[in-house]
């Protein structure tokens, strides 16, 4: 269900639930090294991808329904929605609603507003995923001014956590030509009581700095003072919104001094962004991830700078992880996979 969306309610909540990183480090350098098999094959257009380049689009030209069709489509809408919810064959019929809404609000026999209507009377938060993500499905419509605007209310405003992030979900792949979206999503990291509502704002702001790249490289800049937190989860969620490709060489040396705190999962939040970078900065950044493995005392650590080591260094990275192998740590076998793996890829 919600096959439509980027970011839905339910990644939220899994976010929410694995911020203390509960995986084994041997997992992280093994998921890099099929990565690495898998990086040189052609790769299709993700559909995130293919739904931005739709928004700068015009919707295709086509005949206007007629007024009886409109009426017909309303209808039936507003019939069905009182059975969606029924237990038995639900996520069957939320498929078949999301395909149906998006072809019809393609169409123009249901608009935008018709969901909105909808949305403020609904209830069941599976329900609610679906309409959200049939708006972000057809772009013309996610991005109607009275659509952000539903959304932006909500975020700041709605009494239920789940419809606001819900919102926040939506907001993160919205084409912000105001700025507003940016405001809201950082006033509420800022100054929100709800830690998990500052969590998913920004979450939602690494959804945002992917869509609206233009402004990413400020952003950064703002992000890596949330990296200051006292609230360790709020300092890991800020670096993981970082978008790196836009990262200069100050944000990248924020990051780096992140790899030394206290939090293990600020630490591996760290590491995991530094994979991520430019070129230029390759090798300072392999330097600091040596550095930073010698002191390393958890095994999920290592694993995530050895996994940055293969991201950043690639075949560079082989004279490091040479070294970094005659360390008894719990990831040796790991990093002899990935000498060996890197060794094959020249």
């Amino acid at each position: 269900m919600g096959r439509g969306r980027v970011l839905g309610v339910r990644r939220l909540h899994k976010h929410l639930r694995t911020m203390k990183f509960a995986i084994v480090g041997g997992a992280i350098v093994a998921a890099f090294l099929a990565y690495l098999l898998l990086r040189r094959a052609p790769q299709p257009t993700p559909p995130k991808v293919a739904r931005e380049e739709a928004c700068f689009h015009p919707p295709e030209e086509r005949l206007a329904p007629s007024p009886p069709e409109i009426a017909k489509a309303r209808a039936e809408f507003r019939a069905r929605m009182p059975e969606i919810s029924r237990a038995e064959g639900k996520v069957e019929r939320l498929n078949a609603l999301q395909e149906r809404l998006t072809v019809q609000l393609r169409q123009g026999t249901i608009t935008a507003r018709d969901i909105l209507e909808q949305l403020q009377r609904e209830t069941d938060m599976a329900v609610l995923d679906v309409l959200i993500g049939s708006l972000q499905s057809y772009p013309p419509s996610g991005n109607l001014p009275e659509v952000l605007d539903y959304f932006l209310r909500t975020s700041r405003e709605e009494a239920s956590r789940d419809r606001r992030l819900l919102a926040l979900a939506f907001l993160g792949n919205a084409w912000d030509q105001t700025g507003e979206i940016r405001r809201t999503l950082t006033g509420l990291v800022r100054s929100d009581p709800n830690e998990g509502i500052r969590i998913a704002a920004l979450v939602s702001l690494g959804e945002y700095t992917i869509r609206n790249h233009s402004t990413a490289a400020d952003l950064n800049n703002e992000l890596l003072t949330f990296a200051t937190d006292p609230t360790p989860a709020i300092r890991a969620a800020a670096l993981g919104a970082l978008n790196m490709m836009e990262a200069g060489g100050a944000v990248v040396q924020g990051v780096i001094a992140c790899i030394a705190d206290p939090a293990l999962e600020v630490r591996v939040a760290a590491y995991e962004r530094l994979g991520g970078g430019r070129p230029e900065f390759a090798p300072m950044v392999m330097t600091r991830l040596e550095e930073a493995f010698w002191r390393e005392t958890d095994g999920v650590a290592m694993g995530q700078a050895v996994a940055a080591l293969v991201r950043v260094g690639q075949s560079e990275a082989l004279p490091v992880l040479r070294r970094l192998a005659q360390r008894n740590s719990p990831v040796r076998e790991e990093i002899w996979a990935a000498v060996h793996t890197l060794e094959g890829a020249r």
